[in-house]
């Protein structure tokens, strides 16, 4: 992210951001809580939803988030507090049950009053083609779109309100285009899975293009190459540790870092978990 869009981002933003990044370190740390995603994808995601809003998530690997549904940050320099956190349910384990459950709740969205948001997170290459080749045949794989993908062109036809999020812990290769393959309907934005201000930013984008009846976007949260790996693959312990050092560095440019802030966050934190 640029100097100059960094600079025109709310203190009281960055602050809400780090206080989720540092929940998902604590919760991952104290109460032994899947990670999946990274702190930075969680961390920007959580703080665009409503209460109106629905996640849906894997069965598995994305404690992250799930341990930031109900966080509600409060200090005497903002309040950013929600009156309730967004619902968040999990996927059911058959991909079709899971893929009509999320068309259906997506078009039940525009009933709500505050125009609600459907988030779905999917492993890394759910919205991808996948190669498929008859048994016995010697010819080359063709590439089929995957259930997800037939999901997501529907959601781009019919502009339903839906954010799909993938979130891969290694560098992901671009690759070429298949012309045998339509190009989707729906805009796919790449963004480093530790930057949770650049994720916060096209998250806002896309949940504001998704609530005003334009479709879906795809949030690509990926490891950028040339940087450590800030994460265990899809599934394992998320490790904030990245995330935190970039929020902590640009709170210590704007003196929005003060350690007596800081250790009140971390002590009621702490408190929040070893409670829940």
């Amino acid at each position: 992210m640029s100097k100059e869009a960094e600079a025109r981002v709310r203190d009281e933003l960055l602050q809400e951001l780090y206080a989720s990044a540092l929940r998902c370190s604590l919760a991952s740390s104290q109460a032994d809580v899947p990670g999946g995603v990274s702190a930075g994808v969680a961390a920007g995601l959580f703080a665009n939803l409503r209460p109106t809003d629905l996640l849906v998530l894997p069965q598995r690997g994305a404690g992250t988030l799930r341990t930031l549904r109900d966080l509600s940050y409060r200090s005497q320099a903002h309040t950013l507090a929600r009156d309730q956190a967004a619902c968040v349910l999990p996927l059911p384990t058959s991909e079709t049950a899971a893929v009509a459950y999320v068309l259906g709740a997506a078009t039940a969205a525009p009933l709500q009053r505050d125009g609600a948001l459907v988030c779905v997170v999917l492993p890394p290459r759910s919205l991808r083609a996948s190669p498929s080749q008859p048994r016995g045949s010697k010819s080359k794989q063709q590439q089929f779109p995957t259930t997800w993908a037939h999901a997501a062109h529907y959601a781009a036809v019919h502009a339903l309100p839906l954010l799909f999020i993938t979130d891969a812990a290694t560098t992901q290769r671009t690759q070429a285009a298949n012309p045998a393959q339509p190009a989707p309907l729906y805009p796919t934005i790449p963004v480093d899975r530790e930057d949770a201000l650049a994720i916060y930013r096209v998250a806002f984008e896309c949940s504001t293009r998704a609530r005003s009846a334009s479709g879906p976007s795809h949030l690509q949260c990926v490891a950028v190459a040339g940087l450590p790996a800030a994460a265990m693959p899809h599934g394992a312990k998320a490790q904030p540790e990245q995330t935190l050092a970039r929020l902590e560095q640009m709170l210590r440019k704007r003196g929005a870092f003060a350690k007596a802030w800081h250790r009140a966050l971390e002590r009621r934190l702490i408190r929040e978990i070893t409670e829940a």
